[in-house]
């Protein structure tokens, strides 16, 4: 797996452009220490109607991280034209509840049933 090759952790995107179904986005993670906490936010303009997101860790033996509080949704806006449009998350093809706490690791896609919707 490709996205496993990398020494610095990265938060990705992929499956999100319609015209590029390869594409990836990515964001390095570099660990701030202990007890530093360092938010990271990737914005992703999602033209396939879906997308996969995730973080990539890889580190020697008896390292160790921790990553929480992620938040996917629709970014501040005053544009009457933005809407906020129904999205399914789902593991495979089972979806995923409001909350969910998810095995280590899980490949979370997003998606959303309504046509042209940018997640």
């Amino acid at each position: 797996d490709a996205l496993s090759d990398a020494a610095v952790p990265y938060l990705y995107a992929v499956g999100y452009d319609a015209s590029d179904p390869s594409a990836m986005m990515k964001i390095d993670a570099v660990p701030a220490g202990w007890n530093n906490f360092k938010p990271y936010s990737l914005q992703v303009p999602v033209t396939s109607g879906h997308v996969t997101v995730g973080v990539n860790l890889n580190g020697a033996a008896g390292a160790w991280g921790d990553v929480d509080d992620f938040y996917f949704g629709l970014p501040t806006s005053t544009d009457a034209q933005t809407q906020a449009q129904p999205v399914t998350a789902s593991i495979g093809d089972a979806a995923l509840p409001a909350e969910a706490a998810l095995p280590v690791p899980s490949k979370v896609t997003l998606s959303s049933g309504t046509e042209g919707a940018v997640i």
